[in-house]
């Protein structure tokens, strides 16, 4: 979700006393600027150029093209004319993480976040780099955008003209257009080192003598940069470089120990530092159109797009990855394995995961990052805004020959952008004054769920406010998520509706309302008076902190009385990473939260309560400092019944849901139940 400008008008404040009123209604459509998206690649400590072009026909390899293990230093060789890279759209496998990045420029990441995966609010992100404990984005122009190092942060950001970023364990290594590599790195002064690891990491930080450098790509422990002519320069703890000699190298890719590089002529070369290494069984194909290396492992697509890898990795079915993307019509575009997982991406855009699923890392298979071809010739996954501009109704061809007409959702009235002006014309259709035509309504029908997959309707004017309010971005790969179905009859019965919740386990299953002065909590989802009232948001905007609230209605077991059923049953069984998740749809966006912290106040006096400073008031959480963040985090673990402890900073999105104490004696004294969460996937 996007963090926005603070709006008085759009929360409901709680004066001193206990009761609630509210200064404004809901957000009205505003126009908002169109978000200028790229299309991107990713990159687990490697490089890949990126292209927008179809690579070629697989050359003929030379007869200098084959394998050799030859030492002698190669004389100067031109610049290939040739560089096949990885299209648009891309996968990394993070330390606990899966990333992916689409084709409009946007992060899609789930899994356990230690700081590394701040990124939900990156834009326009064409490569990333992913490190054991931090993350680099390089955006289209030229910029570092990084999470989980201040001290990477602060030195990246004053960067500019970067054309490419890959990184090792503690350092990240920028090429700026003009050839030059520029090293940063993340460790501290005080942090601890033998001798022999400062003198490591101090040599991996020396690139001040490279220039002319095209090509980049490292490891945990090493550096590669290529020239324009061809010489290979190293840091670290380089593999055996020998077999790269006399090659014209077109793109390297590192990771762990591992190195990997396509040849001009199509060929794949590969070494590794581990000290248990062999000569992989891909070593010297003829056929590579990419080349990747894993941590543990080697891989290769070849010009019919199979994936070709020795990597031992299964999903979950128990299909192993090496025979899973064999036949003609697999097309492989993209492959990442780290951390005991693989994610593989598919020309439709696609994700395929295997290995490890601990941390929910495996759970991608919603996930879409390329433009494809959808039911009727539509091609859905374009950017509004692009460069150059796409409209609705354009003919489009996509990378791998098929032609359809291009939709951007919200792009009704086929300009190529998504303004107010296309508010006004999905009102004016719903108001009986004006037709669309068959592509016009492909673009109005922003959400389409299960339930009335082709219908135009509240449900979509909801999905278009969000967006150009701010809050939230159309989704233009049109997936499906959790709740869909729910979110959209909830949005075509009232339009106060901003979400749905749903708790596994338990009988909490209802919409998310706003409406002014706690208007949903004397009425129902339909809005009508009722002492039952709804389950309903303090602010109608997402805010840093969104806080959920209802009744706890005992005697019936409704609303969220339950929630101290979670208290009593499921909460001990937090400490394992999945159980401790709640997946709620807010504002248009269906995301993952971890819960970190639950306790149950029982105040001796209304005066005593804390619900003011959990729930932000007088203010919301933009309003706070850094360090008052980090106060209000500390004292909400200091409280918490939950035996384990997890990293929460400042840079966390949070969400606040409480209910009444399970004693209506204690509620009246400001008894309350808080469970306190922290989002942890994006997009």
């Amino acid at each position: 979700m996007k963090k926005i400008k603070k709006d008085t008008n759009h929360r409901n404040i709680v004066p001193a006393g206990g009761f609630v009123k509210n200064i404004g209604r809901r957000g009205i459509l505003i126009a908002a600027g169109a978000i200028l998206l790229a299309a991107g690649l990713i990159v687990c400590l490697s490089l890949k150029k990126e292209s927008n072009l179809v690579p070629p026909e697989p050359p003929a390899v030379p007869a200098s093209e084959t394998p050799s293990a030859t030492p002698e230093t190669p004389a100067p060789l031109p610049v290939p004319s040739e560089l096949p890279s990885v299209p648009c759209g891309a996968v990394a496998a993070g330390d606990g993480l899966s990333f992916g990045l689409s084709s409009v420029g946007l992060m899609s990441y789930i899994g356990y976040n230690n700081g590394q995966a701040y990124c939900y609010d990156w834009r326009d992100v064409k490569a990333i780099a992913a490190a054991p404990a931090f993350t680099v984005g390089l955006t289209k122009e030229g910029r570092l955008l990084c999470s989980g190092s201040d001290a990477l942060r602060q030195e990246s950001a004053k960067l500019n003209g970067i054309t490419a970023v890959c990184c090792s364990s503690e350092i990240v290594y920028a090429l700026s257009g003009d050839g030059r590599v520029i090293a940063i790195g993340a460790r501290t002064e005080s942090a601890a080192a033998s001798d022999a690891e400062a003198q490591l990491y101090s040599e991996m930080l020396n690139t001040g003598d490279l220039n002319n450098i095209r090509l980049i790509a490292a490891g945990s422990d090493f550096f590669i940069a290529v020239e324009a002519s061809g010489k290979i320069h190293s840091r670290g703890n380089t593999p055996e470089l020998s077999v790269f000699s006399g090659h014209s190298l077109t793109a390297i890719a590192a990771c762990g120990s591992n190195l990997a590089a396509r040849t001009e002529g199509g060929l794949y070369l590969c070494a590794s530092n581990a000290a248990d290494a062999s000569t992989s069984v891909l070593f010297g194909a003829a056929d590579c159109k990419y080349a990747f290396a894993g941590n543990n492992c080697f891989a290769y697509v070849d010009y019919a797009g199979r994936l070709h890898t020795d990597c031992k990795l299964a999903d979950t079915d128990g299909r192993r990855i090496s025979e899973a993307f064999t036949e003609d019509d697999a097309n492989v575009v993209d492959f990442s394995c780290a951390f005991g997982h693989a994610l593989v991406l598919s020309d439709d855009g696609t994700v395929h995961a295997f290995g490890s699923n601990d941390f929910c890392e495996g759970e991608t298979a919603s996930w879409r990052l390329r433009p494809y071809l959808a039911d009727g010739g539509f091609v859905l996954g374009l950017a509004p805004d692009a460069d150059p501009l796409i409209r609705t109704g354009d003919e489009y061809t996509l990378e791998n020959g098929n032609r359809g007409t291009a939709v951007i959702l919200g792009d009704i009235n086929m300009d190529g952008s998504i303004t107010a002006a296309d508010a006004d014309l999905l009102s004016a259709y719903l108001s009986g004054n004006v037709q669309l035509d068959p592509v016009q309504l492909q673009a109005a029908n922003i959400l389409r769920d299960a339930a009335k997959p082709n219908s135009v309707d509240a449900a979509d004017v909801e999905q278009l406010r969000c967006h150009l309010s701010n809050y939230t971005v159309i989704d233009q790969y049109a997936k499906s998520f959790r709740y869909s179905e729910q979110t959209a009859n909830a949005e075509r019965t009232n339009a106060d509706t901003v979400g749905y919740i749903k708790l596994e386990g338990t009988n909490i299953d209802a919409p998310v309302m706003f409406g002014p002065n706690f208007y949903y909590h004397y009425h129902d989802a339909r809005g009508n008076s009722s002492s039952r009232g709804s389950i309903y948001l303090y602010y109608g905007y997402p805010s840093q902190n969104m806080v959920i609230s209802g009744h706890n209605l005992r005697r019936a077991g409704i609303m969220l009385h339950q929630l101290h059923k979670i208290q009593d049953e499921y909460a001990p069984t937090y400490g394992e990473f999945k159980n401790r998740l709640w997946t709620l749809n807010l504002f248009g966006e269906t995301h993952t939260w971890e819960v970190f912290a639950m306790y149950e106040e029982k105040p001796a006096s209304a005066e005593q309560s804390s619900q003011y400073y959990n729930c932000n008031y007088p203010q919301t959480m933009e309003s706070m400092t850094s360090e008052q963040i980090s106060e209000w985090i500390t004292y909400q673990q200091a409280r918490t019944e939950l035996d384990y402890s997890i990293h929460v900073t400042p840079n966390d999105r949070f969400l606040t849901v409480l209910t009444c104490a399970d004693q209506h004696w204690e509620s009246n004294l400001g008894g309350r139940i808080y469970f306190f969460l922290r989002m942890v996937d994006g997009h």
